[in-house]
């Protein structure tokens, strides 16, 4: 089992007994063009003398939903760790500019840039990715499904092993019940700079209280519906109070609903992979609600739809038990999947 957890402003580190899982922080990404971000990932690695001798390299690749902060996502990468029992390759990539280390200068970051950076990083990370004996999931939450879709036609020479989509905002994003709610201010640019101000001064006055009285007022502004955020979650949520954090997760909400319509562009991938393809899906949740699930099983015919708890929310990151429900979903369903 994983122990020896410690952990840090820049640090989070756990031993496996096969393996380890850390956090690192501030990773340069260079893009075509030069242009160079920063970004945190999770890193769970086999130990080198338990590499070899591996009929199959797994590998998991897991991208955030917006705002993408892996430290949510670290439960999931222990758990799918664990299961393999250390010999498998997990990654999370987080999105640049989404957390206070992987912010490193002020130029705001665009979706097509988050796509890029993911792209650039698997190729770097791990050039071995489309040899033959290697097993490769794709899991993307919300936003990094649809980004995960991207991966998979830009990288047409991995054969990827499989896709999950977690509550995913795979196609007409705007035309979803929150996306109907939410589209004009996320795409007005006067609403992005003027929430940037108030998360601004939020940050200063938060900066007079003490931190008992800052997670009370985080897990107040992040209660939705009546569930509320497990302690860890608020003292990383209050991370996020940082204006230019802010402003790069509105304008990639609002490059997400600009571009994320149907999914014409995907037409190879998805003929590729059919079955292969999974949505672990809420009843509740409001950016992939019932309309949409509709014309998602007309563009992607083949795919495997699969409905977990009532209670669970889009932002399932936010409890430790609703992560646990999605990761043993996964988990249990690409068991039936192995090749």
């Amino acid at each position: 089992m994983l122990n020896e957890t410690r952990k840090n402003r820049h640090f989070h580190y756990s031993k496996h007994e096969n393996g380890t899982c850390f956090i690192d922080r501030s990773v340069p990404i260079s893009l075509h063009g030069g242009k160079l971000l920063f970004t945190d990932i999770v890193r769970c690695y086999p130990d080198v003398e338990h590499q070899t001798g591996l009929a199959t390299r797994k590998v998991f690749v897991i991208i955030p939903g917006n705002p993408g902060l892996v430290d949510f996502y670290w439960t999931m990468c222990q758990r799918i760790f664990d299961a393999y029992g250390g010999k498998c390759w997990v990654l999370c990539i987080g999105h640049a500019g989404h957390s206070h280390q992987s912010s490193l200068n002020d130029d705001l970051i665009s979706y097509e840039d988050q796509i890029e950076c993911k792209e650039a990083l698997l190729r770097r990370e791990l050039p071995w990715i489309a040899e033959a004996d290697v097993s490769v999931t794709l899991s993307g939450h919300s936003v990094g499904s649809r980004i995960c879709l991207e991966l998979m036609k830009r990288m047409a020479h991995v054969e990827f092993h499989s896709f999950y989509g977690l509550c995913p905002t795979v196609i007409d994003i705007a035309d979803s019940a929150n996306g109907r709610a939410l589209t004009p201010k996320l795409t007005s640019i006067t609403f992005r700079r003027f929430a940037a101000i108030a998360v601004q001064i939020l940050q200063f006055i938060l900066g007079f209280l003490p931190k008992a009285m800052q997670v009370l007022i985080a897990r107040t502004i992040m209660q939705r519906n009546g569930e509320t955020a497990d302690d860890y979650f608020v003292e990383i949520a209050l991370r996020l109070v940082s204006p230019h954090l802010v402003r790069n997760s509105l304008d990639m909400a609002d490059g997400e609903i600009r571009r994320i319509r149907d999914a014409g562009q995907f037409k190879d991938v998805i003929e590729k992979y059919g079955s292969r393809i999974t949505f672990l899906l809420s009843p509740i949740d409001k950016w992939c609600d019932e309309p949409t699930v509709a014309k998602m099983r007309i563009e992607f015919p083949q795919a495997n739809f699969l409905y977990l708890s009532s209670s669970l929310p889009h932002a399932f990151v936010l409890q430790h038990r609703h992560l646990e429900e999605v990761t043993d979903a996964k988990l249990c369903h690409h068991s039936t999947l192995e090749i």
